[in-house]
């Protein structure tokens, strides 16, 4: 569950690094 949490945060910090 954990894991998911972090991925989930690193997508965000992705897509908003992108944007």
């Amino acid at each position: 569950m954990r894991s998911v949490q972090l991925y989930c945060h690193c997508q965000l910090n992705v897509s908003s690094f992108y944007i």
